[in-house]
């Protein structure tokens, strides 16, 4: 909104307002806004800001970039500008310049300023707005690790030659310090409002989290999915986001210009317990999307921090179908236990080690039978079945004019459905008997990812194998041992095909696949389950109160770190709102425990009420 400075444009602006609304133009601005700002709101955020000890962090890096102490001081100092940020959030109005403006122009009274340490002047919206604006640009400056130009579209000429300067040594070396300054800062935040949840209550939670991303769409078009070429937004490092696949825009007409916000939330220490504790966030990351590899380990590195020990984290297949040296081996390092899903040509044999054979994630006898090994993979492919039939049948009874299915074709479906039902039991009965063969955890993992198991009770088994194990319990690595021949690279690790059947054919590395939990089993569905808590997390984060991650008109500033900045303010609100929604759900449980429940009154036999005893008369008599 451009400012109105001429003394004829200001007249006339001024008399068409009062005509219309009876009010000036400022009046009619400051109307718009919320005042005064809420005490809660200015509290928690101080208080935020403060415990995360982001103020002596930014001073330090402020400080590293300065010459000298010389100059003016700033109007709003970083602070104050952290606090304020973190005020609008809660307060839902967006964190945009124009809001952050309106905040300083009409919501905030002298205490405030004082408060803040914010230098007192007068001015309207569009003084404070570049007051804001330029201070916001100087504290993504000491924390951006892709500085780039966001004020023009950048032709393919010029995206080249950016990209050949973000080469540099000293460019990476940049974008490596400022990135892990980034992460420090925006996590710094999520951290303390995780710690503004009362002592009793985070001495009850036990570290499981859950990792999932959602969509963080930017303001401007949407980025050529090729490399190089001219570029479209004015960031011109910006993602596409599709919603298939790994999220990653390969070029549709349906893709968006976005990054994704990549979130970890508390779950239950076991599933069902819901009241314990409130599913806050504890750790963010942002990337390009698709980008997540390492994302999930960085994250889960951060949040044991926090002081966990053995959590158990739960994930969705694109993050255990990364390769075992980003994902996999961080966590068993970590000490923490995965629990997550695989593809339907995954399922099965997945490994082989000694006489055992990893089957769905756990650890078998080779002997066990073949219908038992295949009961899920057959399962899956039941699943797809019925899902196929089910869209048959649904085109059956909702006709819309076009060709639908043949009566041929919906018999063939229903009957496709009702094989299922009957062949259910069945399948779930072959995956239960498994737990005979199923080789028994001694211990936890150790640190370097070995894990010792004892052979089950050779008696409980249907099938035997002809000659008994003559040792009681074996140690499994984490990655099948090599001979010195592959391992040089002079062999090929492929078995001759004369060697290869259904069962000794070469499989992935066992810390690909293996997971403490039978999968399918109920105890697996039950863990599995949570996962539902990350992604009410996120669907909460695009929620007016939560900090509207997907309304882009709600936060200002361009570029990677501007939108990082900006989700982690969302992130902090998001959680404050959680503490509170959770206090009340105690008060009330407490107030319905306190409550008495009316006994329900008997009757006779021919349904007449009995009459009402008085309590006393059900005491027993004195001596």
């Amino acid at each position: 909104m451009t400012r109105i400075t001429d003394s004829k444009a200001v007249d006339h602006l001024e008399e068409r307002m009062v005509s219309t609304f009876g009010v000036g133009s400022r009046e009619y601005d400051a109307g718009i806004a919320m005042h005064p700002v809420p005490k809660a709101h200015l509290n928690t955020a101080t208080r935020v800001a403060d415990t995360s000890g982001i103020p002596e962090m930014l001073s330090k890096w402020d400080s590293d970039r300065r010459k000298s102490n010389a100059g003016k001081k700033a109007i709003i100092p970083l602070r104050a500008l952290v606090v304020l940020y973190l005020m609008n959030a809660q307060m839902g109005v967006g964190v945009s310049y124009m809001e952050l403006a309106r905040t300083l122009a009409y919501r905030f009274s002298t205490e405030h300023f004082a408060a803040l340490g914010i230098r007192t002047t007068l001015g309207d919206t569009q003084h404070w707005y570049k007051r804001v604006s330029d201070t916001t640009y100087r504290l993504i400056a000491l924390m951006d690790p892709t500085p780039t130009p966001l004020r023009k579209i950048m032709n393919a000429d010029q995206f080249d030659k950016l990209l050949q300067s973000m080469e540099a040594p000293d460019a990476k070396a940049l974008q490596t310090r400022n990135q892990e300054r980034l992460d420090d800062f925006c996590n710094g935040l999520v951290h303390a409002s995780y710690r503004m949840l009362p002592a009793d209550l985070r001495d009850k939670y036990k570290g499981n989290t859950a990792i999932d991303a959602t969509k963080a769409p930017i303001r401007g078009s949407r980025n050529s999915a090729s490399k190089a070429g001219s570029r479209s937004n004015p960031d011109p490092l910006a993602g596409r986001y599709r919603r298939e696949g790994s999220h990653g825009g390969i070029g549709a007409a349906t893709d968006e210009a976005a990054y994704e916000l990549e979130t970890a939330v508390m779950i239950w220490n076991r599933p069902g317990e819901s009241s314990a504790f409130p599913s806050l966030l504890t750790e963010i990351g942002c990337h390009a999307p698709g980008r997540l590899v390492g994302h999930a380990a960085a994250m889960t590195a951060r949040h044991m921090k926090l002081g966990f020990v053995r959590p158990v984290l739960v994930v969705d297949r694109a993050y255990n179908y990364e390769r075992i040296q980003t994902f996999h081996e961080p966590l068993i390092r970590l000490g923490v236990d995965t629990v997550f899903d695989y593809q339907v040509d995954d399922l099965g044999v997945q490994s082989h080690f000694a006489d055992l054979q990893l089957v769905d994630g756990s650890w078998y006898v080779e002997w066990m039978p073949e219908n038992l090994v295949n009961a899920t993979r057959e399962r899956a492919k039941v699943e797809e079945a019925v899902a196929d039939a089910e869209v048959v049948v649904y085109q059956s009874q909702h006709p819309t004019g076009r060709k639908g299915p043949t009566d041929t074709e919906v018999s063939a479906a229903k009957k496709t459905i009702a094989d299922a039902r009957d062949g259910e039991s069945s399948l779930r009965h072959r995956i239960a008997n498994r737990d005979a063969y199923r080789m028994i955890p001694k211990g936890k993992r150790d640190k370097d990812g070995f894990q010792r198991f004892s052979y089950p009770p050779f008696d409980k088994m249907l099938v035997r194998p002809k000659a008994l194990p003559n040792v009681t319990s074996i140690t499994v690595p984490p990655v099948l041992p090599e001979t010195e021949g592959i391992a040089s690279g002079t062999t090929s690790r492929r078995k001759p095909k004369s060697e290869q059947s259904k069962n000794t054919r070469g499989k992935s590395h066992p810390v690909k696949f293996a997971q403490h939990l039978p999968y399918e089993s109920d105890e697996w569905r039950a863990w599995f389950g949570m996962r539902n808590l990350v992604e009410t997390s996120n669907k909460l984060l695009k929620t007016p109160l939560h900090g509207d991650i997907e309304n882009v008109n709600k936060r200002s500033g361009r570029g990677y770190a501007a939108t990082y900045m900006t989700l982690a303010f969302a992130a902090v609100c998001s959680n404050m709102r959680r503490i509170a929604t959770f206090f009340h759900s105690e008060a009330e449980r407490i107030q319905r425990a306190a409550t008495l429940t009316r006994t329900r009154r008997r009757r006779d036999e021919r349904g007449m009420p009995l009459a009402r005893v008085p309590h006393m008369a059900l005491a027993e008599p004195r001596a």
